[in-house]
């Protein structure tokens, strides 16, 4: 730093009136009447924006509360709504439970009237196996056998 700065703080702080001229003086009371009245009225212009704010609310209040109201009556209709579908749907589980029981019940009367569904034991097996065997020769006869010997054959079946 050189020696005068420590002079120029000095002189900053100091008022500087006594050595401004006339000129100078004039164009520093001209910035702060400029000044003053940006002040003054930004000072009006705050107070004019609050006055169209309360006036705004004063003059919504209607409408909002009409909103309100119709938000209140849409939000009792579909709480009504959501009830009844709350009641048709306990009101269709209650029926399928009741069709789920009904088809449990018919289930169990079919099954005790259903013949028994399996295998043929094998006495059965080895009888209807006789019986397809005899059949079979019977047609191989009559097939091959001239018709006038037909009658006789059919003894010995």
């Amino acid at each position: 730093m050189s020696a005068s700065a420590p002079n120029a703080a000095k002189n900053r702080s100091q008022p500087e009136s006594s050595s401004m001229n006339e000129a100078d003086l004039t164009n520093a009371a001209w910035w702060a009447s400029f000044w003053g009245e940006v002040e003054h009225w930004a000072f009006l212009g705050v107070i004019l924006a609050l006055g169209i704010e309360f006036a705004a609310l004063k003059f919504a209040a209607p409408f909002k509360e009409n909103l309100d109201r119709a938000r209140q009556d849409r939000l009792a209709e579909l709480s009504t709504q959501a009830k009844e579908a709350e009641r048709q749907i306990a009101e269709a589980q209650a029926r399928q439970k009741e069709a789920e029981e009904r088809t449990e019940q018919l289930r169990a009367v079919i099954a005790a009237n259903e013949m028994p569904r399996g295998r043929i034991d094998d006495d059965t097996e080895k009888h209807f196996s006789m019986h397809c065997a005899i059949f079979q020769a019977a047609l191989y006869k009559s097939y091959m056998t001239p018709p006038r010997l037909m009658a006789s054959s059919w003894r010995y079946l």
